[in-house]
């Protein structure tokens, strides 16, 4: 692993967003050659809209890491001197030392199929954390609650709303009656010395169906 973060190496990351790009930045602190791997048509595509993206990847080009956005990895070949290659769905290919997936996360539901508990993109939850039924409460990135810039529900995987939502569902358990007034995305990032940061309805994606 040592030999593989040196400044010779070359790292290719499977998905191109926000956990992906934290780990991006300490590579590139190191020197090493990044190759970014993004299977919709940006990078940071739940937390930038288009032209904010562009930019990045501008800057990102200025930086000699390379980005490939539009494409997935069919399959990755082991060579025998430990260089791996990832073959892409556009045919082409990329060399790699090392590589790292960060594709993202989903809300593991599944456990409640036939509970008759509410579920959506996550379990979905009410302004006291509650789900529909009266004793059972969700918080954090499973939670699927109050967006204050939609109006609706939203999963808001971040830190600030985890705490919110432990809060208000753990004074409701405790038969308290305290109210959650929603949670608004956001996300500051750096991006290989380019600050990136968006809050609430930042782009049209976040309310497509």
């Amino acid at each position: 692993a040592t030999a593989a973060l040196s400044s010779e190496a070359e790292v290719a990351f499977i998905g191109g967003g926000f956990i992906g790009f934290i780990i991006l930045n300490a590579i590139h602190k190191i020197g090493a050659k990044a190759h970014v791997i993004e299977l919709e048509g940006q990078v940071l595509p739940h937390m930038l809209d288009a032209q904010g993206a562009s930019l990045v990847k501008t800057w990102l080009s200025k930086k000699d890491v390379s980005v490939s956005t539009d494409v997935s990895v069919s399959s990755i070949d082991h060579g025998g001197d430990g260089k791996k290659t990832l073959n892409l769905s556009d045919g082409s290919t990329i060399s790699a030392d090392l590589v790292i997936m960060a594709t993202g996360i989903t809300a593991n539901t599944g456990f409640l199929d036939g509970s008759g508990v509410e579920t959506n993109q996550g379990i979905i939850v009410n302004n006291r954390c509650r789900t529909n039924h009266a004793n059972i409460y969700a918080a954090g990135d499973v939670a699927e609650g109050p967006d204050l810039s939609s109006g609706g529900n939203a999963i808001h995987a971040i830190q600030p709303t985890a705490v919110d939502h432990g809060r208000v569902a753990g004074a409701n358990m405790a038969g308290q009656d305290v109210e959650y007034g929603g949670s608004l995305s956001m996300n500051i990032l750096d991006v290989c010395g380019l600050q990136c940061a968006s809050f609430g309805a930042w782009g049209e994606s976040e309310h497509d169906p």
